[in-house]
């Protein structure tokens, strides 16, 4: 603490008016303490964060305060559910581990990486993550993504973006009253436009002698 004076005859004025008062500090060091490392050394004492911290010393080596507890729990399974819970890194990036069948028992997923969801509670299933991409898509379309702090499963509208389609075309099947499943199994049997394109050029490519 450092005391704040003027000199001269005249004081400028209050700085830093401290006012009293009978009120308590209901908060101490002590009653944060761990019950297991009460005893112990302050640099081997556990806190919660309820309570103030312990106070550093200037002496080299003695500052430590000891460890905080943060209950944050971590998440090592894939749960099927709609909602999912997340690791957080720098940036507020949210991380979900995936389970498969590899020996670590999980993958890495973030956002824009495909998330496979069939078979979720499978333990023999592997290559769940497509880093940036999207698997191939079946008659179900079970994909999903990261969407904020859950995964969420693709829409019939990105399945059919998925395979080259314009968004036209699958808001004329939802005027004709195609429902979403129908949709989902258009889309995976659908041909990818664009590798059939670039399949039919080479075809043609051949067939004139350009190749």
């Amino acid at each position: 603490m450092y005391i704040v004076g003027c000199l001269g005859g005249e004081c400028i004025g209050k700085i830093f008016p401290f006012i009293g008062g009978d009120s308590k500090n209901t908060v101490k060091v002590g009653l944060n303490q761990i019950q297991e490392t009460v005893g112990n050394s302050q640099g081997s004492r556990i806190y919660t964060t309820d309570g103030v911290g312990s106070c550093l010393v200037a002496n080299a080596g003695s500052g430590k305060t000891g460890l905080y507890c943060i209950n944050k729990p971590r998440f090592n399974k894939y749960k099927e559910s709609n909602i999912v819970e997340t690791l957080k890194v720098g940036g507020d990036t949210p991380l979900m581990k995936i389970r498969n069948g590899t020996k670590k028992g999980y993958d890495i997923a973030k956002v824009g990486d495909g998330i496979a969801l069939a078979y979720p509670n499978s333990t023999t299933r592997r290559g769940r993550v497509g880093k940036g991409c999207s698997q191939t898509l079946d008659t179900h379309c079970n994909m999903g993504t990261i969407d904020g702090y859950r995964i969420r499963r693709l829409t019939p509208t990105e399945c059919f973006r998925l395979q080259g389609f314009p968004d036209g075309m699958i808001q004329q099947a939802r005027e004709l009253g195609i429902s979403d499943a129908q949709l989902y199994k258009m889309a995976g049997n659908a041909i990818t436009v664009n590798v059939a394109q670039t399949i039919a050029e080479k075809i043609a490519e051949v067939e004139n002698g350009r190749a």
